[in-house]
C-alpha cells in the first residue's frame, strides 16, 4: 500500500476545516492516506489549537512569518494546507513547497473571467458580504463557490485545483451564507486530499463564467468624488447613489480638500480609494484639475482646462461664436475702461436699447449685469473695471446687446463628439418675484421648459449645440463634460448669451429626478471615455419644479447658524430636498449659506408640480426662521 502523505496544516482561527480534515484522516475517508503531522498557528489564542491537541496532533505557534519554513522543515511534510491561515505566506515557503502548498477559500477565484473574490481582507464574513453585495448590484442571484488553489506570492492568486458551487439566495445574510458554504468547504478539501494521495489533482480551467458580460464591474463598485459645494452636488450624489456600479459617493465640501488644487484632489482620491471624479462647480476645470487627474489615470467627468475656457473667458466665448457663426447678440470686447466707456457714449443703435456687461472671468454666476439705461451701464462698468468688484475677473469685459425674448437653459452631456441634450429648463435668476431685484445663483427652475417645442428644440441643436461641440473639437478643445449654454429666444430663433462648462445650479436639481431608464453613472462614465451610451434629445414624460429657499437678506448679507426643521422627515416619493447652504451640527441642521435648500417636486405636469411644491413649502414641510423664496417659479407656464 502507498505510504501516507505527511500533512502540515496552517491555521489562524477556529480551525473548523482543520478539525474536519484530522477526523477524516483518523476515522474516515483519508485514513492511512493522509497523516496530519503538525498544526501551525499564527495566533497563540486560536481556538483551533485546543481542537488539534484533543485530536492528538502536535501544535506549533509561529508568530513571526520568517520562522515558518524552519518550523515546517522539522516535520518534513509532503504537502501543506492553509485552512484559515491569515498572514501572507513567505516566498521561501512557497518555493520550498512549490505546487505542494494549498489554500482553501470560501468564494470564487477567477481573475481571468473577472469573478475574483479574493485578496487582502477577503476572508470570513467579509467575503460573503462582498458576494451578496455583488449579486444585489447585478439584480440576480447565482452560485458562489468553495475553492482550493495553489498558494502564490500574492493573496488568492494561485492556480485553482478544485471548486464546488454553493447556492446563494437573495434573502441570505453573510452569516447564513457562511454556514451554507462551510460544510461544502470541508468536504471539498477532504475530497481534494484524497485525490492528491491518488495523484489525480490537476489545475481546473473554467469552461464558462458564472456572470454575464458587463457584470464584472459590480465586483469592484466605484468610489466617486464630486467636486463642489452646493445643492447641485447634493443632487448629483443622490442620483449617483442609485447606480449599482457605485459603492460610495463623497462631496468635497464634507472633506478637507482644496478642489482647485490638483495635488490636493489627487491626495484625497488616494486616501479614499476614489476611482471616478465628477466636476460639479466651475473652478476646478479652470485650474487644470481634470488634466491632472487624466494624467494620473483617474477617470474624471469634466472638461479639460483648454475646453473649459468656453466658460472661463467671456472674451474667448464671444470671439468663438463669431468664428463659428453661432447665432449671438451684437457685442464688443474691451480690456480698457476708457475704451469701453467711449463705446457706451457712442451712437450705436443697439446700445440705446440696453446692454449686458459681462466680466471676462468667473464671478460665481453674478458677473453678467443687465443694464436698461446707459447711465446704469456706466455705473456697472466702473464697478467691474475700476472698483474691481470681481477682482481680476473684471480686467476685461464684454458689452453685449440686450435681446428681448425668453430665456432657455440647455444642458448637454458631451463625449467630445457626440451629445445628449437633457430637457430644456427655465431658470429664474433675479431674487424677487416678477424678475425684480439683483442677480442670484438661481432662485428656481422648471423642467421641461414650457415654451420649447420640437421645432425650437431642433433649431437649438442644429444652430447652437452641434456647431459648439464641433467648433471646440476642431480647435483642439475636445469637450467632455457638461456644456450648459444660456440662450435667448427671439422670434422663434435661439441666440447664445453665455456658455457654462459644468452642471447648472439649480438646473441640476430639477433635471436629475427626471432621468429615468438610464444609469446616470454609466452615462457620465461613457462620456468621460469618449463613448456616450445615449445620444440625441432625452425625452421625459414628467415635469419638475425647483424652488430655492434662501437666507433672509440673500444675495446681500445674511445670518448663518439658523436651525432648519423638517430635513429628517419622511418625504413623499415625488418630493426631493437638496442641501446647499446647510451644516449638520450637534444641535441638528443649520443654515450656512445664502441659498440654503432646493425643494424639487416631480409630477405628471408642470402645473401640478408647481402646486405641490408651494403646498409643501407653505405647509412648512421644511422650514427655518426668516427663509425667503420666490412665489412665482413656474408662474409663466402657458
Amino acid at each position: 500500500m502507498k505510504k501516507a502523505l505527511r500533512l502540515a496544516i496552517l491555521i489562524s482561527g477556529s480551525g473548523t476545516t482543520m478539525e474536519a480534515i484530522i477526523k477524516a484522516c483518523k476515522f474516515g475517508k483519508l485514513k492511512e492516506k493522509i497523516d496530519p503531522v503538525v498544526v501551525i498557528s499564527s495566533n497563540s489564542a486560536a481556538l483551533g489549537i485546543e481542537k488539534a491537541k484533543k485530536l492528538g496532533i502536535k501544535v506549533e505557534v509561529v508568530k513571526n512569518r520568517k520562522n515558518l519554513l524552519k518550523t515546517l522543515k522539522k516535520y518534513k511534510p509532503d504537502i501543506v494546507s492553509q485552512n484559515g491561515w491569515l498572514p501572507l505566506t513567505p516566498i521561501d515557503v512557497i518555493r520550498a513547497y512549490k505546487n505542494r502548498i494549498y489554500n482553501q477559500h470560501p468564494a470564487p477565484l477567477d481573475p481571468k473571467n473577472h469573478l475574483h473574490f479574493g485578496g487582502k481582507g477577503m476572508y470570513g464574513l467579509a467575503v460573503h458580504a462582498k458576494i451578496l453585495d455583488f449579486q444585489k448590484r447585478a439584480g440576480r442571484n447565482f452560485p458562489t463557490e468553495a475553492t482550493i488553489h495553489r498558494v502564490s506570492k500574492e493573496f488568492d492568486t494561485g492556480e485553482v485545483i478544485a471548486r464546488k458551487q454553493v447556492p446563494v439566495y437573495m434573502s441570505d445574510t453573510p452569516e447564513i451564507l457562511a454556514k451554507r458554504v462551510l460544510p461544502i468547504e470541508h468536504k471539498l478539501f477532504i475530497d481534494f486530499l484524497d485525490r492528491e494521495y491518488k495523484g489525480l489533482n490537476k489545475v481546473q480551467t473554467r469552461k464558462s463564467t458564472l456572470i454575464k458580460k458587463g457584470e464584472e464591474e459590480f465586483l469592484y463598485p466605484h468610489k466617486v468624488l464630486i467636486l463642489g459645494t452646493g445643492g447641485r452636488e447634493d443632487a448629483l450624489r443622490w442620483k449617483l447613489k442609485q447606480s449599482p456600479y457605485i459603492d460610495k459617493v463623497y462631496i468635497s465640501k464634507d472633506l478637507e480638500v482644496d478642489i482647485n488644487n490638483p495635488k490636493s484632489v489627487l491626495k484625497t482620491c488616494g486616501e479614499l480609494g476614489i476611482t471616478f471624479v465628477v466636476v460639479g462647480s466651475d473652478e476646478p476645470a479652470q485650474h487644470g484639475v481634470v488634466d491632472y487627474l487624466i494624467k494620473e489615470k483617474i477617470e474624471v467627468f469634466g472638461p479639460t482646462k483648454k475646453a473649459a475656457i468656453i466658460e472661463g473667458s467671456k472674451v474667448f466665448s464671444d470671439k468663438f461664436v463669431k468664428r463659428h457663426k453661432i447665432p449671438h447678440p451684437s457685442s464688443k470686447t474691451f480690456s480698457s475702461y476708457k475704451s469701453a466707456l467711449k463705446f457706451l457714449n457712442s451712437d450705436i443703435a443697439w446700445i440705446k436699447n440696453g446692454v449686458v456687461i459681462k466680466a471676462d472671468g468667473l464671478a460665481l454666476g453674478k458677473g453678467a449685469v443687465v443694464c436698461d439705461t446707459t447711465s446704469k451701464a456706466k455705473e456697472v462698468l466702473k464697478n467691474i473695471m475700476v472698483d474691481k468688484q470681481f477682482a481680476n475677473a473684471g480686467s476685461k469685459v464684454v458689452i453685449q446687446q440686450k435681446l428681448k425674448g425668453f430665456e432657455v437653459s440647455v444642458t448637454v452631456i458631451s463625449d467630445g463628439k457626440n451629445y445628449l441634450v437633457l430637457p430644456f429648463t427655465e431658470d429664474h435668476k433675479q431674487a424677487y418675484d416678477r424678475d425684480l431685484g439683483p442677480n442670484t445663483g438661481g432662485m428656481g427652475v422648471v423642467a421641461p421648459h414650457p415654451l420649447v417645442n420640437k421645432k425650437l428644440a431642433d433649431k437649438i441643436i442644429k444652430k447652437i449645440v452641434k456647431p459648439t461641440i464641433n467648433g471646440l473639437r476642431r480647435e483642439g478643445r475636445e469637450f467632455k463634460g457638461v456644456l450648459y449654454p444660456g440662450l435667448m429666444i427671439v422670434d422663434g430663433n435661439p441666440y447664445v448669451l453665455e456658455y457654462n462648462a459644468r452642471f447648472g445650479d439649480p438646473e441640476t436639481e430639477a433635471l436629475v429626478p427626471l432621468i429615468d431608464n438610464i444609469d446616470f453613472f454609466k452615462l457620465l462614465q461613457s462620456a468621460s471615455a469618449g463613448r456616450l451610451i445615449k445620444t440625441g434629445l432625452l425625452n421625459v414624460n414628467k415635469a419638475s419644479v425647483v424652488v430655492t429657499l434662501a437666507s433672509k437678506g440673500y444675495p446681500g448679507s445674511y445670518t448663518k447658524g439658523i436651525t432648519i426643521f423638517g430635513l429628517d422627515s419622511l418625504l413623499a416619493n415625488d418630493v426631493h430636498i437638496f442641501k446647499a447652504g446647510v451644516k449638520k451640527t450637534d444641535k441638528g441642521y443649520q443654515t450656512s449659506g445664502g441659498r440654503v435648500l432646493m425643494v424639487c417636486v416631480v409630477s405628471n405636469s408642470l402645473d401640478n408640480a408647481r402646486k405641490k411644491v408651494y403646498k409643501f413649502i407653505t405647509n412648512k414641510g421644511v422650514y427655518f426662521s426668516g427663509m425667503e423664496y420666490r412665489t412665482d417659479i413656474g408662474g409663466r407656464i402657458r
